[in-house]
C-alpha cells in the first residue's frame, strides 16, 4: 500500500529566508539545529521555541551542521575553514577545528556500531574536589561544565567526514584525526577536474560515496569501498576515547593555569602598581633613590620619610593595606589547592590515560594503522611527569613565599598606623613583629622585592618566586636555590638505588635520572601550554593520507555517470538515503579486539533532471531514483513530474521540483510547485509523498560501468529515460499530496519523527505527516501532543 499522511502544521514563524543557511534535526530528539550567513547556530523544539543561540566571534556564516548520532554534540562548519563543536545542553563551545581558511564543503558524522562496551573511569569527576566545596565559590557553574567528559564511556563508534579542497578527513567520534584521503581525480571517460556536489557514507561503512561534477558538465556517482574501515570501529573507538580523555585533561589543565594567574595577578596587582606608582614618584626627583633602602631604614632605624608617611596617609591607607593582606593571604591558599588538587588531578589523569594508550600504540596489529607511535606516547608521559614535578615545587615556593609575604603585610600595616608621629615609629612597628618576623622581613625586602627596568623606566617589582612558574621563558630562580639544595646533598642521593640495580656508567644516569622524572628549568606554563599541549594536539592529529588502496579503503570503483551536461547543479536537488534493515549484530561484549559485523545497508541516491536540460530535451522535470547494494548490483527509476493529484491544470503549465528529500527507504518526498493560470495570480504548490517499494522491485538492474562495452556507457538517465514513469500513475490518493500556503525554497526532513521544516520566503513551518496506517503510539510521540489545526 502506498504511505498516505494526515499533515498537521504544528508551528509558524516569521523568518526571513536570508537568515537561515541550514537546518538539521536531531537523530534522537524532537529538536532542529538553524545555522544562519551572520555565524549564529541556534536551537529550537518543535514549535520552533529558541533553547540556546550561540554566535561566532569570528566573521563567516554557517555553511554546514552534523549532529553525533548519539545527539549529544552539533559540529558547526562556518566560512574560512572553522569547525566548531557545540554541547546539546547550552550551546557551549567544546572544541574548535581550524583548517586553514579551507570552504568547508561537505560534513557528515556516522555511526559504525550500536553497542560498546563501558569505558572504566578511575577518577572521581573533577567537580568532586575539595576545594570546589565551598558555599562562596564563583565559578560552580563553569566547574559542572569543565567535569563532564567529551565521550561519555559508554560512547558507540562514529566517524566524522570533512571534505575540503578534494580532500577528505576522517575523524573518530569527532574528536581524533586518523586518516586523510585525495579523492581520485577520475570520471567515466578521462582524467579532469571535478568539484564534488555531495557525499555520505552507508549506514554500513561500508562505501564512502560522493557526487562528482566535472567541468564539462558529466555528473558521476563515485564509490571508494570502506570495509576495511569496518573493522578497526572498535580500535577507533577505544583509541578515541583515550584521546578524548587527553584533550579534556587539556581543559582542564588549562583552566587551571588560568585560575592560578588569575590568583597572582589579582592579589598582587594592588600591591606591584601601589609600590611602582611611589617609586616612579621618588625616582623622577632622586634619580639614586631605592625603595629596598628605604623599607631597610625603617626596618632597621626606625625612620620613615616623609614622602612615605604622605603616601601612606593618602594613598595606601591601613584600611587598604590590611585589606590587600588577607586578600593575599586568601589567593595564596587558593593557589596551594590549585597545585595541590587541580593540577595534580589533571596530570595524574593524563598519566592514567597516557599509559593506556601506550598499550594500544604497542598493539601493532589493531592500532598501527592509525598513526600512534610507542616514542610519542612515552615522550607525552615523561614530560607529564616532569609538568607534575614542576607542579610540586610551586606548591612549595608558594608556601615559601607565605612565610615572607605574612609578616611584611603585617609589618607594613603597623607602619601605616604609626605614620601619624604621636610615637617612635621602631616602637610601633616592631612591637608585634618577632625577631623571626623581623629576619623574613629583611630578607625579603633585601632578596626578593626585585625592581624590572625597560629602557631605563621602572616597569614594576618581581615581588616573590611565583611568578616565573606561571609565565613563559623558564625559571630563573630554582628551587634548589631558594632552598639552598646542591647535588651532594640528601634530596639528590640516588646511591642506594644505583647499588640495587647495578648498572655500567653509560646507561646509569638514563635509567636512574635524579628523581622520578628528568628535572627541567622550564616553567610550569611552558610544560602546560607549551609542552604538554602540543603533545596532546599531536596525538589528537596522527591521521596520515590514504593511498587508494590503503588501511582502509579499498580501490575506487569505476564511476557511474547520472547524467550529462549539467547546466545548474543548484537544480539537481541531490539527495541520498541509507538503510539498515537490522540493527548490527552486537560484538563489542567479548573481551577481545573482534572484526564488527555489520548488516547490509539498503542505499538509495535521487536527483533530478529539470525540464530542457541535459541531453534528452523533455517539457517536464524528471526525478532519477537509483539504489545499490554492498555487492555493487543497482537498479533505477525515472519519474516524470507530469501532473499532481487533485491539480486542475487545464494550460498544462510544466511542474517544478523545488526540492527533493527521502523521507524513509520507501517514500520520496518532493516540494513542487508551478506558475498560475492565466486567470489566478497565486502560485501553487504542494508536499508530495512519492512511493518507491513496487517500482524499484520492479526495475530491471543496471550493468556495472566497468562491465559495459565500449563506448563510454551513458548515464543512468540516458538508461531509464525511455522508460519513464509518470508521477499521476504513482501519487494516486489525496493523502499523498498537501497543499502549502506559499512558494517554498527549501526542506529539511525527518522521517523517523515524520517531522518537516520547510523554509519559505518570509517565514518557515513545522509539519507533522501522520501516517494513517501506523498503529496506536508510533505516530510521532510529542508531535502530537499539541497539534494545531490540519493544513
Amino acid at each position: 500500500m502506498a504511505p498516505e499522511f494526515i499533515t498537521t502544521l504544528y508551528e509558524e514563524r516569521p523568518i526571513a529566508k536570508s537568515k537561515v543557511s541550514v537546518a538539521v534535526w536531531s537523530p534522537k530528539m524532537d529538536i532542529i539545529a538553524i545555522g544562519s550567513p551572520n555565524g549564529m547556530v541556534s536551537l529550537h523544539r518543535y514549535k520552533l521555541g529558541l533553547t540556546w543561540e550561540v554566535r561566532s566571534p569570528h566573521p563567516g556564516g554557517v555553511t554546514h551542521l552534523a549532529w553525533r548520532p548519539d545527539g549529544k554534540v552539533i559540529a558547526a562548519a562556518y566560512e574560512f575553514g572553522r569547525l566548531h563543536f557545540l554541547n546539546l545542553l547550552d550551546g557551549s563551545l567544546l572544541r574548535v577545528l581550524e583548517f586553514n581558511d579551507a570552504t568547508i564543503q561537505d560534513l557528515v558524522w556516522v555511526s559504525c556500531g550500536n553497542a560498546a562496551p563501558l569505558k572504566q573511569s578511575f577518577f572521581p569527576p573533577f567537580e568532586s574536589l575539595s576545594v570546589f566545596s565551598d558555599d562562596l565559590f564563583s565559578n560552580r557553574h563553569e566547574v559542572t561544565q569543565l567535569s563532564k567528559p567529551w565521550l561519555d564511556p559508554d560512547s558507540s563508534p562514529s566517524v566524522l567526514v570533512v571534505y575540503f579542497d578534494d580532500i577528505v578527513r576522517l575523524f573518530g567520534c569527532g574528536v581524533c584525526e586518523f586518516a586523510s584521503l585525495k579523492l581520485p581525480h577520475e570520471t567515466t571517460s578521462r582524467q579532469t577536474k571535478f568539484q564534488v556536489c555531495d557525499s555520505f557514507v552507508t549506514k554500513d561503512m561500508s562505501y564512502h560515496c560522493y557526487f562528482a561534477l566535472s567541468k564539462d558538465g558529466l555528473l558521476n556517482f563515485n564509490k571508494i569501498s570502506s570495509r576495511r574501515l569496518v573493522e578497526h570501529c572498535l580500535p577507533l573507538r577505544n583509541l578515541s576515547l583515550h584521546v578524548a580523555s587527553l584533550l579534556h585533561s587539556k581543559q582542564l589543565l588549562l583552566w587551571s593555569v588560568k585560575q592560578l594567574k588569575n590568583a597572582w595577578e589579582d592579589t598582587l596587582l594592588e600591591l606591584d602598581a601601589k609600590l611602582t606608582a611611589y617609586s616612579r614618584e621618588r625616582l623622577r626627583t632622586s634619580p639614586n633613590w631605592s625603595l629596598r633602602n628605604e623599607l631597610l631604614e625603617v626596618i632597621l632605624f626606625g625612620h620613615v620619610s616623609p614622602q612615605l608617611q604622605i603616601f601612606l596617609k593618602a594613598e595606601w591607607t591601613p584600611a587598604a593595606i590590611r585589606r590587600a593582606g588577607i586578600a593575599m593571604f586568601k589567593a595564596y591558599d587558593t593557589m596551594k589547592s590549585i597545585t595541590f588538587q587541580q593540577l595534580q588531578y589533571g596530570l595524574m589523569q593524563l598519566i592514567c590515560e597516557a599509559s593506556e594508550l601506550l598499550g594500544c600504540a604497542r598493539d601493532k596489529q589493531a592500532y598501527g594503522c592509525f598513526g600512534i607511535t610507542e616514542d610519542a606516547v612515552v615522550e607525552l608521559i615523561r614530560d607529564a611527569g616532569s609538568t607534575l614535578q614542576k607542579t610540586l615545587e610551586l606548591h612549595m615556593i608558594v608556601d615559601h613565599c607565605s612565610h615572607y609575604l605574612r609578616p611584611f603585610f603585617k609589618w607594613l600595616y603597623g607602619v601605616a598606623v604609626s605614620s601619624d608621629g604621636t610615637k617612635p615609629t621602631s616602637e610601633k612597628s616592631n612591637r608585634k613583629v618577632t625577631p623571626t618576623e623581623r629576619d623574613l622581613i629583611i630578607t625579603f625586602v633585601s632578596e626578593q622585592l626585585r625592581p624590572i627596568f625597560i629602557q631605563g623606566e621602572l616597569k614594576s617589582y618581581q615581588i616573590e618566586l611565583v611568578e616565573q612558574y606561571i609565565r613563559t621563558g623558564g625559571v630563573t630562580r630554582p628551587l634548589e636555590e631558594v632552598f639552598g639544595i646542591t647535588a651532594e646533598s640528601e634530596h639528590f642521593n640516588r646511591a642506594k638505588l644505583r647499588d640495587i640495580i647495578p648498572l655500567p656508567g653509560g646507561a646509569l644516569a638514563e635509567s636512574v635520572p635524579e628523581g622520578v622524572f628528568t628535572p627541567t628549568n622550564a616553567s610550569l606554563a611552558d610544560l602546560i601550554e607549551v609542552v604538554l599541549i602540543g603533545h596532546i594536539d599531536k596525538m589528537a592529529a596522527s591521521g596520515r593520507e590514504q593511498s587508494l588502496p590503503g588501511d582502509f579503503f579499498d580501490a575506487a570503483e569505476t564511476p557511474v555517470p547520472l547524467m550529462s551536461n549539467v547546466l545548474d547543479s543548484s537544480r539537481m536537488c541531490l539527495c541520498h538515503f541509507s538503510h539498515l534493515p537490522e540493527p548490527p549484530e552486537n560484538e563489542f561484549g567479548l573481551p577481545t579486539v573482534r572484526n564488527q559485523v555489520v548488516a547490509n545497508a539498503i542505499n538509495l541516491v535521487a536527483f533530478v533532471r529539470p525540464r530542457n536540460e541535459g541531453d534528452c530535451q523533455c517539457l517536464t522535470d524528471s526525478i532519477v531514483v537509483y539504489t545499490f547494494d554492498h555487492a555493487g548490483c543497482g537498479c533505477g527509476i525515472c519519474i516524470r513530474v507530469d501532473d499532481v493529484f487533485g491539480d486542475r491544470n487545464a494550460s498544462n503549465i510544466p511542474y517544478t521540483v523545488v526540492d527533493l528529500k527521502f523521507f524513509c527507504v520507501d517514500t520520496l518526498v518532493a516540494l513542487v510547485y508551478r506558475e498560475p493560470d492565466a486567470s489566478s495570480s497565486e502560485t501553487l504548490q504542494w508536499l508530495v509523498f512519492i512511493p518507491l517499494h513496487d517500482s524499484l522491485a520492479a526495475a530491471p538492474a543496471i550493468p556495472q560501468p566497468a562491465i559495459r562495452p565500449p563506448p563510454p556507457p551513458a548515464s543512468i538517465l540516458d538508461l531509464l529515460i525511455n522508460d519513464s514513469l509518470r508521477m499521476s500513475d504513482l501519487v494516486t490518493s489525496a493523502l499523498q499530496v498537501h497543499a502549502l500556503p506559499r512558494k517554498p525554497s527549501w526542506m529539511s526532513v525527518y522521517g523517523e519523527r515524520r517531522v518537516i521544516f520547510v523554509m519559505f520566503d518570509s517565514v518557515c513551518r513545522v509539519y507533522i505527516m501522520e501516517r494513517i496506517e501506523a498503529s496506536e503510539g508510533e505516530d510521532g510521540g510529542d508531535a502530537n501532543v499539541e497539534a494545531a489545526e490540519d493544513e
